[in-house]
């Protein structure tokens, strides 16, 4: 009868933080956020205040949901973050609520998104508003990854391209290790353990586990990925290279952490 119970409650507690966070998201998108870029003049700055707005939400989503017993979560190395710009953070991703459990830990963030988000009336005007970047168009995607960089911005994104297939070896598509050879910039790499898994690929809202869903964070130092010689554009094979770092060091924290 306990497990039952405990059961319905993280249940109710999932429909209830989708709910608010549905309604928040149509709030912000078509009221608030529209009207902190018409009152902000100043293009990048209007974006910053919206993504401060964004990472409030965030915040109160997460907190809700762990409120209700459905989430726990754990950062290891939040220091990291401590009074730093201009990061490219990776991470695994094996959840759909990876984004907002790390852009609650972030004030200022653009995040890559899948186009899909962008054609959702409830997350549409957080996409425009933040200034995210969607990831139907792979030329124009590093391009704006590496101008989002060179501006100063802390860029996230998830090199695997989609939900991470629970038990399977990492896989990275190429783009975030061509982003980070043109960028020439570092790589803050962040770790996801997720146990029991919950919201991965092909899970609805309602597909809860059958106890609270812990969400641990591991956030290592920055790394450097081989640069290009100074060209310009990097070669496939220097991108070949530089994703097998990366899928390489991503799977020795795995190692470490899973």
């Amino acid at each position: 009868m306990m497990k039952l119970l405990d059961y319905l409650a993280r249940l109710m507690g999932t429909a209830l933080g989708f709910t608010l966070f549905g309604l928040g998201g149509v709030l912000l998108g078509i009221f608030v956020l529209p009207l902190v870029h018409l009152l902000t003049p100043d293009r990048p700055l209007a974006y910053r205040r919206a993504q401060y707005l964004v990472h409030i939400g965030f915040r109160a989503f997460v907190w809700l949901m762990e409120m209700c017993g459905v989430v726990r979560v754990q950062v290891n190395g939040r220091e990291k973050f401590s009074g730093r710009q201009n990061l490219f953070i990776l991470a695994n991703h094996p959840s759909l609520i990876d984004v907002v459990v790390i852009g609650s830990l972030i004030p200022h963030l653009v995040c890559v998104t899948k186009t899909a988000l962008w054609r959702n009336p409830f997350t549409l005007g957080i996409m425009w508003g933040a200034g995210y970047i969607r990831n139907d168009d792979p030329n124009g995607l590093i391009d704006r990854c590496v101008e989002a960089l060179d501006d100063g911005q802390t860029l996230l994104l998830f090199p695997e391209g989609t939900r991470t297939t629970p038990g399977q070896p990492l896989q990275f598509k190429r783009g975030a290790a061509k982003v980070a050879l043109l960028a020439k910039t570092d790589i803050t790499p962040i770790y996801i353990e997720l146990h029991p898994t919950t919201l991965t690929r092909g899970e609805k809202w309602y597909d809860i586990p059958n106890k609270q869903a812990e969400f641990n964070l591991s956030i290592g130092d920055d790394m450097s990925i081989d640069q290009n010689s100074g060209n310009l554009e990097p070669t496939p094979i220097a991108v070949r290279q530089a994703n097998a770092q990366l899928e390489a060091h991503f799977r020795e924290l795995s190692g470490h952490y899973g």
